[in-house]
């Protein structure tokens, strides 16, 4: 196994405490999508990866992108502006890390276990006491509009040029 090599790490995204080509792997599940849809951001982190080293994400997207406001599911209306408008397709995703050269796409596509990864988010609301939009729209969305994908891509040896995001001061 590879338990003694795998560590879960939660931290500041774009103020990670590392040398270049330290990972092998970076694997980022249910939070890309609040930092990653900064184009900057992928420049960013492959520096951190090894070449032939691998990013994977794991994360809720649309089956149809969102461009304008007048293209939003009724079911979403109430809160697209609050919880939604940073959520896109899989080719969005795929289009924003192919074009900047750093990875070659291995796998974009929608989770094979999609359907009971929002069965079991459903079950957990139901026994919870607290709101959750997230939830209430997974409730709403009768047409599966809002569904889970992954990406995986392979750090090239192209260079990762890009000014850091940490504060100088």
């Amino acid at each position: 196994g590879c338990e003694d090599k795998v560590f879960p790490l939660e931290m500041e995204a774009r103020s990670l405490p590392f040398p270049e080509e330290y990972f092998d792997a970076v694997i980022v599940v249910d939070s890309y999508t609040y930092f990653g849809t900064d184009e900057k951001y992928l420049p960013y982190i492959a520096r951190f990866i090894k070449p032939e080293g691998h990013i994977a994400i794991v994360d809720v997207c649309f089956t149809e992108e969102i461009e304008t406001h007048n293209q939003v599911p009724e079911f979403l209306q109430d809160d697209y502006q609050n919880y939604w408008y940073f959520i896109h397709t899989i080719d969005w995703w795929r289009r924003l890390w192919e074009k900047t050269g750093l990875v070659e796409i291995e796998a974009a596509a929608e989770l094979t276990e999609a359907g009971l990864v929002r069965e079991q988010y459903m079950k957990d609301y139901q026994k919870s006491e607290e709101e959750d939009a997230f939830a209430r729209a997974l409730e709403l969305d009768k047409e599966k509009f809002i569904t889970f994908f992954k990406l995986i891509g392979r750090r090239t040896s192209k260079t990762a040029y890009l000014q850091s995001y940490k504060q100088s001061g």
